[in-house]
Parts: structure tokens; C-alpha cells; sequence
């Protein structure tokens, strides 16, 4: 089964009428990725209410915060303090089986070495029940040399990899590995091809990007019969194209939603 969506439910004009949110946006996808929860930890509640805007069937990719992805330094007990919160507050998903999945996206920094390997493995000790999906951002981890090793330091973990589309600009990306390592998911998430919005960092730039069919259609190919579903999420959306590209993908593959929320109907 296929699955797309996007990063985000309120940043996209070409997909929501002004002041359209979630409930919308769930006419139209069957999956969000929510980034906010990076910065901090959600109330029970915050998640309840985003739970209450959707079908039953739709459901949620949610960010670790920066300091369960090292973006931030902290202390062992600082940091399994905030894994148990974390996992409290999406205890709502869990009941109504709505967590597609926790992604960490580790930073740039987050290279490959014996002491990150152990905290690979650690993610899953202080997150032991929660489907977790790894973004690595660093090539070492998918050097010839280091490549059957990451695959399998995920695997061992139940820890699903993440393909990765992006522009290849040195040691600050990584290839698109379309490799299956955990449940029956392959999550595949698309930032864009912008290579001087990459390098410059820029947050206006470095997404800014339009996919091409061909793009699409070779990205699709590549990950054709790695898993029994594939989650496309697109983020190349500093430019807005993000919406239009993933409906776009969902016309090339023919696919159909089931279950999305109810679109109202125009009276006039």
C-alpha cells in the first residue's frame, strides 16, 4: 500500500483555502508528518485535538525533539526523562493506533562512530514499544565501508531507515538508500534537489524545489518492491511546491485514498 503526505498541515496555498488546517487537510492525504514537535513536547491534549480533526484511519508522523536527536546536549537522566514524556504525550495515537511512526532526524554533525552506533540502539531501550523511523544526515553512515554496517545497527534495533532524497553535496547529505529495516514500512522523504539552497543553508532555499515527472517517476521506480508500503512525505516546500508534487505522484502511481475526511460540498 502507498501513502503520501507532507511536512506540516497549514503551510500549503495551493492545497488549503485560507485558514484551512488539519480537517482539510485530511480530505486530501492519509498521513501528516508534524515537525512542531521538535521544539518541545505536546500536551495530551495538543494530540487529542489533532486526532479529533481527522477519520480514524488517518494517521501521524511526529519529530523527537532536538534533544532526543542530539540537535541539543543534555545528560543521561535529562534525556530518559524526555524519552517517558514524550512517549506519554503520544499515548492518545497509540490507543487510537494513529502513530505511523517517531522520526529522528539526527543533525549533519551525527556521524558515524561506535558511540553513535550505541545510541542507536539505545533509542530503542527508551523507546521500546514505539515504531521509530532514523533519517541520518551525514555520508559516513553510507560510505562502502560503513553502509552493511548502519543497515544492520538499524536493523538489530527495529529501527526503520529512512530514504532520503536530496541534493548530494558532500559530508552534509546522504545518498537514497532504499533499504527496508524495520516492520513493513518504507518511509521515504523528499526535500528537494536544490543544491546552492542546500550548501547556503538558507531555510527559504534549502527546500525550495520543484519535482519533475521524471523525477518523481524515477524516485517511485527506485522504490518500487523495497516494502509492503511505502510512505512518501514531501518537504520540499519553502516554495510551496510540495503539495502539488505529492499529488502529482499520487496521479503517476494511480493510487487512491481510502478513508479521508469528507470534502464539503459547494452549494453555489
Amino acid at each position: 500500500m502507498i501513502s503520501i503526505g507532507l511536512t506540516g498541515f497549514t503551510d500549503h496555498p495551493e492545497l488549503l483555502t485560507d485558514g484551512g488546517g488539519l480537517t482539510e487537510y485530511a480530505q486530501n492525504f492519509p498521513v501528516v508528518e508534524i515537525d512542531t514537535t521538535a521544539y518541545g513536547i505536546r500536551k495530551q491534549q495538543v494530540v487529542a485535538n489533532w486526532q479529533a480533526q481527522v477519520p480514524a484511519g488517518f494517521s501521524f508522523i511526529l519529530k523527537a525533539t532536538r534533544l532526543m536527536t542530539q540537535h541539543q546536549h543534555a545528560n543521561t537522566a535529562t534525556l530518559i526523562q524526555e524519552f517517558a514524556l514524550f512517549a506519554d504525550s503520544l499515548q492518545p495515537l497509540v490507543a487510537e493506533d494513529q502513530l505511523r511512526s517517531v522520526l529522528f532526524q539526527f543533525p549533519p554533525r551525527f556521524a558515524a562512530s561506535a558511540k553513535n552506533v550505541r545510541y542507536l540502539a539505545r533509542l530503542r531501550e527508551w523507546l521500546p514499544t514505539l515504531p521509530i523511523s532514523i533519517e541520518l544526515r551525514n555520508s559516513s553512515w553510507f560510505a562502502p565501508s560503513m553502509r552493511a554496517t548502519t543497515l544492520e545497527t538499524l536493523r538489530s534495533a527495529h529501527l526503520a531507515n529512512v530514504a532520503v532524497d536530496e541534493p548530494q553535496v558532500g559530508a552534509n547529505s546522504v545518498p537514497f538508500v532504499p533499504e527496508l529495516t524495520a516492520g513493513d514500512t518504507l518511509y521515504v522523504r523528499l526535500h528537494g534537489r536544490n543544491r546552492s539552497g542546500w550548501i547556503s543553508g538558507a531555510v527559504k532555499e534549502r527546500t525550495n524545489y520543484d519535482y519533475s515527472d521524471e523525477e518523481l517517476r524515477q524516485i517511485a521506480t527506485d522504490a518500487a518492491g523495497k516494502a509492503e508500503n511505502i510512505c512518501y512525505i514531501f518537504n520540499n516546500n519553502a516554495g510551496h511546491a510540495a503539495a502539488r508534487n505529492a499529488l502529482r505522484l499520487q496521479e503517476i502511481l494511480g493510487v487512491q485514498f481510502a478513508g479521508l475526511a469528507p470534502k464539503q460540498l459547494d452549494l453555489f
